[in-house]
């Protein structure tokens, strides 16, 4: 991917200071996020990869800093750190899923688009959602750590106790809920990784729709108004997010992720 980003960027050699410049810290969910931010060993958050983290470091690279330094939090807690400005960058903040006060919010790098799952053996007759509003009367199923403000939703209200995507299969299928509300871009990639995901999802008993939405949810950097880094920052991941759709380099990188099964 390295040499692909040199020859579409130009890539100059890192500046002198970057070798004692310190590390940006970003922070993102501990939930996984693929193709965008997932976990390079199965339960391993210490090292992360995905489209997120390629622009995070061509950014760095490109700005003369070494690379950032990614941890793996809560995501409540991650963004409150950015807040105070002991973390410089969230990454993938959607579109108008926090106050953008404390914050920079980058030009959106990727857009996703929501589904929904249900079970045909629970709803044999089908499950037809015609907007958002329908969503609030139905008992939905989630992963542990997503968030479903965006689709008018409290989040305290979902059932948010799965840890996996199997076990959330799990809960729809007994009936705890009567629907599960997903990214496709993630199920997918989910299913071009792991061949038992990919059963799992591709079951005859699950239907799978797309959710109506006004506008497909876009993907940010949040920078910290209180790094000391915070305008460069905000100016540089915005002109690696320019150049980035218009050499095609984005969707390259998101192609690369999902044409890399799991062995």
């Amino acid at each position: 991917m390295k040499v692909l980003w040199a020859a579409l960027f130009g890539l100059a050699a890192a500046l002198p200071q970057a070798a004692t410049a310190a590390p940006v810290r970003a922070c993102g969910a501990e939930v996984e996020f693929p193709p965008f931010l997932f976990n390079q060993q199965p339960g391993n958050l210490i090292s992360s990869t995905g489209i997120v983290v390629d622009l995070l470091q061509l950014t760095m690279q490109q700005a003369g800093l070494p690379d950032a330094q990614i941890e793996r939090l809560p995501w409540l807690r991650c963004l409150k750190l950015v807040e105070s400005g002991i973390v410089d960058i969230a990454l993938n903040v959607p579109t108008a899923q926090i106050d953008p006060k404390p914050y920079y919010i980058s030009e959106p790098y990727s857009e996703v688009h929501s589904i929904y799952y249900y079970s045909t053996s629970k709803r044999p007759a089908g499950l037809h959602i015609k907007d958002l509003e329908d969503l609030k009367h139905l008992r939905i199923c989630g992963l542990m750590g997503n968030r479903y403000e965006s689709y008018g939703i409290d989040s305290s209200k979902v059932d948010t106790g799965a840890t996996t995507y199997a076990a959330m299969v799990g809960k729809l299928n007994m009936g705890f809920c009567d629907v599960i509300v997903e990214k496709q871009e993630i199920i997918d990639s989910l299913m071009s990784r792991d061949k038992e995901l990919a059963a799992l999802f591709g079951a005859n008993n699950l239907a799978r729709k797309p959710l109506p939405e006004e506008l497909p949810l876009g993907l940010h950097f949040a920078i910290s108004r209180r790094s000391s880094k915070a305008q460069m920052l905000l100016n540089q991941l915005n002109i690696t997010i320019s150049n980035g759709r218009k050499s095609n380099l984005i969707e390259q990188i998101h192609n690369s992720y999902l044409s890399k099964p799991k062995k």
